[in-house]
């Protein structure tokens, strides 16, 4: 199986060519209007987060990456936090912040490659794994794309196909703060669509000991970690494909989909009910004092990010 990288040149070019056509710097690279701000900024879409973090760690190289070169399994608190200060910084900055935060989760990258201790599917031991894996990075946005929209759907409601197709194309400009060109991914929503499910039974996919024993830390508390709650495992076992749902070892019985389908219909109750202030992301209210010309957010809002991520 051949493994291309993205290469320091390939990251500028692709890098430059997709924040070089903002000319508002302060609306950054997506603005209000866009899908990828609408979808993004729901606090709801984080109930996803599981699914995500199992998708990503089902490609071989990512859980061996994340096994060798994170913390997550000791502080997924930290994890969490890290990433999402990265990805909103990305998605709410402005396009001078979003290009340098790119680079700065390059320069990370750059130190995190190894070997596969174990063979995994297609993957034998010992082959060198890289954060720079073309695949493995297309992979990687192509589940925080996949999560974050179908938990949108889930609890606000069904998109148009013309929304699906603008939040796919914004999300190519997302994935060009990787080094990801238009070549690297399909050109439209729908042949992503099929590319996704596609892949979900490809052999690019393969749930390695590693994923398993991350899985069994983040969803069932392992050391000082506390589970989750059940009915927060039964609906990530719920969202994952069946097929991997099974590698992992996560049963979604009778009574597994009736904790998962009556936290959805209490969620798609009182969600709606919570303020701006709660549903939206902190990062999305900052940006809108940014574009209103506000020196800070509000006192809310900076509480709310402490709560959040700990800023």
């Amino acid at each position: 199986m051949e493994h291309a990288h993205i290469t320091e040149e390939a990251f500028e070019r692709v890098l430059l060519q997709a924040t070089s056509k903002n000319t508002d710097n302060m609306l950054g690279l997506f603005g209000p209007e866009s899908m990828m701000w609408t979808v993004s900024r729901e606090a709801i879409v984080f109930l996803c987060a599981g699914q995500a973090a199992l998708l990503q760690t089902a490609h071989p190289f990512v859980a061996a990456a994340i096994d060798q070169h994170s913390n997550v399994k000791s502080d997924p608190r930290d994890r969490f936090k890290r990433t999402f200060t990265n990805v909103f910084d990305m998605v709410f900055g402005t396009s001078a912040q979003a290009q340098a935060k790119a680079r700065q989760v390059r320069q990370v990258h750059n130190h995190i490659n190894g070997s596969l201790s174990t063979d995994t599917g297609h993957y034998q031991s010992g082959a060198p794994y890289s954060a720079h894996d073309r695949k493995a990075v297309q992979w990687i946005h192509a589940t925080l794309t996949d999560s974050a929209l179908r938990a949108f759907e889930i609890f606000k409601g069904d998109l148009s196909p013309k929304d699906k197709e603008a939040y796919w194309q914004e999300s190519l400009r997302f994935a060009a703060l990787f080094g990801l060109d238009a070549d690297d991914m399909p050109r439209t929503w729908i042949a992503f669509d099929a590319w996704w499910h596609e892949t979900l039974q490809g052999d690019l996919l393969s749930v390695s000991l590693q994923a398993n024993e991350i899985a069994n830390h983040l969803l069932l508390g392992k050391g000082e970690l506390r589970a989750l709650p059940n009915w927060y495992v039964a609906l990530t076992a719920g969202f994952l494909p069946a097929n991997l749902r099974e590698a992992y070892g996560l049963s979604f019985g009778p009574m597994d989909r009736r904790r998962a389908e009556a936290a959805i219909a209490r969620l798609r109750r009182l969600y709606p009910l919570l303020p701006e202030k709660l549903k939206y992301a902190p990062a999305y209210h900052r940006a809108e004092a940014r574009i209103k010309g506000k020196v800070a957010p509000d006192l809310i809002t900076r509480g709310l990010e402490k709560l959040w991520l700990g800023l």
